[in-house]
């Protein structure tokens, strides 16, 4: 890793002498609070770096950490106020740190399996005075080539999620500070932007947004009413593992939103006689429900030595099924004992048992 040194007056840039960083280096940041140096690399190893000194004063096994151990570090980020740093995997996981632990704070996995290309920190608040609202909540905006996720950067819990209505691939995100204006640079040829009111304001040289989206504002339909929500878990068994990363799966929280036909014939062809059992237990939840309507002898405890009354009627009970049981088995045995076969095969009846 090299810097180049710039001297006022000088219009020559000198290089300095390398870093002694990780082989591959992917990425790296400087803190904007402290001037702290990190850089990842493609071990998974995260370096970070004192400017005034030439060797590392800190690594961490970042990939290993948020259990990706061998993955490669494609993106990371310091946050503005410069003790926290987030990083990204090329498996699809992103993990933030406090720099005085070793350990993640909060692991967050995009289900694609793709690599993480950019993370940023948003704040609502940022430029505005905040002042404790919903909008002065820190977030994290992390984004692969399919989906750009945002998160809570206190817990961890999903807040939304932006996807190209076309499926083409994301390259990079911009964000205007403190406001809820994104904007996507894709494959495609131009810039998508999306304007989300609850993450903040409009910024002053769009302001007619707000307007807009006032207008606009009604019920929004519901999306997944045709989907089938399945775990990654549920797709091994199903056998759709090679769909992952393809538009046929929509990563949603800790699964995926699947078309409800293919989950319909995929489910029918892994279980063939599933209708078989599923209308057998019908049938017998429908028997029981017909047995509890039956009119039963209800016998009523007294108020007094309820323990004993309970005990003799259990073993009365026991002993009627006793006796039920031993009829059914002479029933059984009478008839065969009323017939014998002779030497010759003949049957013959024994009529003292008439």
């Amino acid at each position: 890793m090299s810097c180049v040194e710039c001297t006022r007056g000088s219009k020559v840039g000198l290089y300095v002498n390398a870093f002694p960083a990780a082989p591959a280096a992917a990425v790296s940041g400087i803190s904007p609070a402290h001037g702290l140096f990190a850089c990842a690399g493609e071990d998974g190893l995260l370096e970070c770096f004192d400017l005034r000194q030439r060797s590392a004063i800190a690594v961490l096994d970042a990939a290993r950490a948020v259990g990706a151990a061998g993955a490669q570090l494609t993106a990371m980020r310091f946050d503005d106020s410069g003790l926290q740093l987030a990083a990204g995997t090329s498996t699809g996981i992103t993990g933030l740190w406090d720099l005085r632990q070793r350990s993640p704070l909060l692991v967050k996995d995009h289900m694609y399996g793709a690599a993480i290309r950019d993370i940023k920190f948003h704040s609502g608040s940022a430029g505005v005075g905040g002042g404790g609202s919903a909008l002065d909540v820190k977030r994290i905006i992390s984004i692969d080539k399919h989906i750009v996720k945002i998160w809570d950067a206190t817990t961890g819990s999903s807040y939304t999620s932006i996807e190209p209505a076309d499926g083409s691939d994301i390259n990079d995100v911009c964000l205007w500070p403190g406001s809820g204006l994104i904007m996507l640079a894709t494959d495609a040829s131009r810039i998508r932007s999306y304007f989300i009111p609850s993450l903040g304001p409009a910024p002053r040289w769009c302001s007619f947004l707000e307007g807009l989206t006032e207008e606009l504002e009604e019920q929004a339909p519901t999306v997944y009413d045709d989907y089938r929500f399945v775990t990654r878990a549920d797709l091994t068994r199903l056998g759709l593992d090679h769909l992952l990363g393809t538009a046929l799966l929509r990563a949603y929280m800790h699964g995926f939103f699947i078309d409800a036909r293919l989950y319909s014939k995929a489910a029918a062809a892994v279980q063939p006689f599933a209708y078989e059992q599923y209308r057998a237990s019908r049938i017998a939840a429908k028997l029981e429900e017909e047995r509890q309507g039956r009119i039963s002898v209800v016998k009523k405890l007294p108020k007094v030595n309820r323990a004993v009354a309970a005990r003799l009627l259990a073993q009365q009970q026991l002993q009627d099924d006793q006796q039920q049981q031993q009829q059914q088995q002479q029933q059984e045995v009478e008839p065969s004992a009323k017939k014998r076969k002779t030497s010759d095969g003949n049957i013959v009846t024994n009529p003292m048992l008439d």
